[in-house]
């Protein structure tokens, strides 16, 4: 491929896309660049010799009588060979429109195209890894370009040839040493997908372009250099009456009168001496807001602000839409940091192996689009990524442990994103995390003294009692048990005496295996029950009905001492 090179972007209707042969085209449209620049057009409806069904008809808003008088596939077939002879072949989703394009050329008796092929899913899951959605219509709509008719061949190959300069663009305004790393790993990517890539990597090359002073590479891993913000000073007052919070509004919000005594009353709360305040705020009266702007101008006076949510979801649409909106209306800057489970962030020396060691085409991608995004992201956090499901093996594999689990001798130790969140924390403004993190994690929070807010606080005991509590089966550890006696006993298949034959095992070692898990197997039902009798069996004696009974440690600790023996045998 060269910078001269032609690039047929193509899109097809059809009958359906059953990849069986008996599905026909009815519309066909090519836009062609060269240079990153749209040179010509080429469209034309296609009579499929059937009818076509009512939900295509639907969805692509071409029925029968559009194609009544246009030409069979027969008649048209030679010219659009020509056209992309001499092209390289680019598609959303090149797999369905390549392979149903070849398959109607063999059909009328025409060879197979054999031009390059480029897949402009891929290239915009890897130029843009944080959006929501890839499928045509919403790039269109994320990106700003124009879609007048969507699902319309003509409409689909423009706004295809739009963003394929788009993500050619995208590609060369990437790093070297990014592209480098993306190459490397591009062998996955459908077709010739790769030698977008790779264009863009021999032509930064010749540019000899140093990485920018924003951003650092470390083993082929290019990333944001950490930054503090420092704040400038601003020392107005809150704005308490109707004329200064419409002023502050003006042109980003409509000011709500409930909105407005609400944000009054936690300012006032905030100054005061009463510990705690209870809001009951209705939907749609702008409740997040109404804690935020009191919240911020307390920054301006020294007090950081905790916020916490119940669920993860409310967390990200806070910092998404309401973060954004509040900076449009404080005239001053803030600060904020995010507190999550350090399962949401990424560990790089984790991440960095990865790329050492064979993965499949699909996680290949997805490392792809993980370089890219650690090329813009300054959190780390994964949910950025925005997937519909995290559950691939690599995510099990590159997920933070916390900072325990960090070597200060790893390359990236200086750099590590739960590390450094934890530094900002201490110096932000707000912070925001939810609720079964606070309950984990208070006291790391509070280190320094700041306002508390709950939002959903009537979710919190629930969070506490799901986060502070723990099972113990008794049923279960006696079924465990009962298992591993029958098969240690046990003289077929691969047996413990097996393991002993083969020295994995000594016969001290399996003695004093068997000894103890005999003793829980005994133990077990006794202990049980202890407890059935000391806190569960009513006064008539019957076991069939069950309770919930909160236990001081005294309580416990009564038990304990009765039965120490049993116990310290046991454990």
């Amino acid at each position: 491929m060269s910078n001269l090179q032609t690039y047929a972007v193509v899109d097809l209707e059809m009958t359906g896309t059953n990849p069986n042969g008996s599905e026909r085209l009815i519309q066909f449209s090519c836009v062609f660049t060269e240079g990153n620049k749209i040179v010509n057009t080429f469209s034309t409806l296609i009579n499929p010799l059937r009818k076509i069904p009512e939900d295509v008809q639907n969805l692509t808003n071409i029925t029968d009588k559009d194609v009544k008088n246009a030409p069979t596939f027969d008649e048209v077939a030679g010219t659009i060979y020509a056209l992309l002879s001499d092209t390289v072949f680019v598609a959303h989703n090149i797999e369905l429109d390549y392979r149903f394009l070849n398959s109607e050329f063999e059909r009328i008796g025409f060879p197979k195209l054999d031009i390059e092929g480029i897949d402009t899913v891929q290239l915009a899951q890897i130029a843009f890894p944080t959006l929501a959605s890839y499928r045509l219509g919403d790039l269109a709509h994320f990106l700003g370009f124009k879609h007048k008719h969507p699902h319309h061949a003509d409409s689909d190959a423009f706004v295809t040839a739009e963003l394929f300069i788009l993500l050619q663009k995208k590609l060369a305004s990437m790093p070297e040493a990014l592209l480098k790393s993306l190459l490397k790993l591009s062998d996955a990517l459908l077709y010739e997908t790769k030698q977008c890539i790779l264009q863009a990597y021999e032509n930064k090359r010749k540019q000899y372009e140093m990485l920018d002073k924003e951003h650092i590479e470390v083993d082929g891993i290019v990333l944001r250099r950490p930054r503090f913000e420092v704040k400038k000073g601003f020392d107005d007052k809150f704005p308490k009456t109707e004329a200064e919070q419409s002023r502050l509004f003006s042109g980003v919000i409509d000011w709500r009168k409930e909105q407005a005594k609400m944000m009054n009353d936690i300012y006032e709360h905030f100054n005061d001496d009463e510990k705690m305040l209870l809001v009951q705020a209705p939907t749609g009266m702008g409740k997040t807001l109404g804690y935020l702007v009191p919240g911020a101008y307390q920054a301006q006076e020294g007090a950081s602000t905790v916020v916490s949510t119940s669920t993860t979801a409310l967390l990200d649409q806070i910092v998404k839409e309401s973060v954004p909106l509040l900076k449009k209306i404080v005239p001053f800057d803030f600060t904020y940091e995010v507190m999550k489970g350090s399962g949401h962030y990424i560990d790089l020396e984790k991440f960095s192996h990865t790329l050492k060691i064979p993965m499949n085409n699909q996680t290949r991608l997805l490392q792809m689009r993980i370089l890219s995004w650690l090329w813009q992201t300054t959190t780390g956090d994964m949910d950025e990524l925005r997937l519909t499901t995290y559950r691939a093996q690599l995510f099990k594999m590159i997920k933070h442990a916390g900072v325990g689990s960090l070597s200060d001798k790893s390359a990236f130790y200086g750099l590590d994103f739960v590390r450094l969140r934890d530094v900002r924390v201490k110096f932000a403004d707000f912070v925001f995390t939810n609720h079964s993190y606070l309950v984990r994690h208070a006291e790391e929070i509070g280190k320094k003294k700041a306002n508390l807010i709950l939002d959903e606080a009537q979710n919190i005991p629930g969070v506490a009692m799901e986060q502070g509590g723990s099972v113990f089966d008794f049923d279960l550890v006696k079924i465990y048990s009962d298992t591993l006696l029958v098969s240690m006993e046990s003289r077929i298949s691969f047996s413990f005496e097996g393991l002993i034959r083969q020295h994995f095992l000594t016969k001290n070692e399996y003695r004093t295996i068997l000894r103890n898990i005999q003793i829980i197997d005994h133990s077990v039902p006794f202990i049980r029950e202890k407890f059935w009798e000391r806190y569960v069996r009513t006064k008539g004696g019957s076991k069939k009905e069950f309770v919930e009974t909160l236990l001081s440690p005294n309580k416990v600790l009564g038990l304990l001492k009765e039965n120490f023996a049993i116990f310290l045998k046991t454990t």
